[in-house]
């Protein structure tokens, strides 16, 4: 190279971080599939002296983990339709079984999901919502101001 050419860097660009491994996707499968962090890691070949934290602050690591857990969440809705779906399956199992102690508790639970679905929609028709952080994506509604009356004493 000539002396007026700025030398080329070797290796990765600057800032960037390292591409996952085999072994860092295999630790991140394991414990999508329900292992716990430590038990994941010691099974992909990590030293117990290799810390949890120190795996999970690498950006690419947090950012695979989301992706997955966002797809988890996108693939399994269950809501209050599916919930009373499976107490009326329940139930029509109980009933050619004669379970009656079953279907009492079946019918119970069908209308406590009922019942608060039916609270969900009048709180949602009086202008106020129920946000629930992580499960429901709504924007949020306004604030609820409430003014003091105090009570007349006789």
């Amino acid at each position: 190279m000539s002396a007026d050419q700025p030398q080329k860097r070797k290796g990765r660009p600057h800032g960037s971080a390292p591409p996952l491994s085999a072994r860092h996707l295999a630790v991140i499968d394991a414990f999508m599939a329900g292992k716990p962090w430590h038990v994941a890691m010691r099974e992909n070949g990590f030293s117990p002296n290799y810390h949890v934290a120190r795996f999970l602050k690498r950006p690419l690591v947090k950012s695979e983990i989301e992706k997955r857990q966002l797809l988890v969440r996108q693939q399994s809705v269950y809501d209050s339709a599916a919930a009373v779906a499976e107490l009326n399956a329940f139930i029509a199992e109980a009933r050619a079984e004669k379970d009656y102690k079953a279907i009492n508790g079946f019918m119970q639970s069908k209308l406590r999901v009922v019942g608060l679905w039916l609270e969900k929609q009048e709180i949602k028709s009086a202008g106020l919502q129920i946000i629930i952080r992580g499960v429901d994506d709504e924007p949020a509604a306004p604030a609820l101001t409430v003014t003091a009356v105090p009570l007349l004493k006789e």
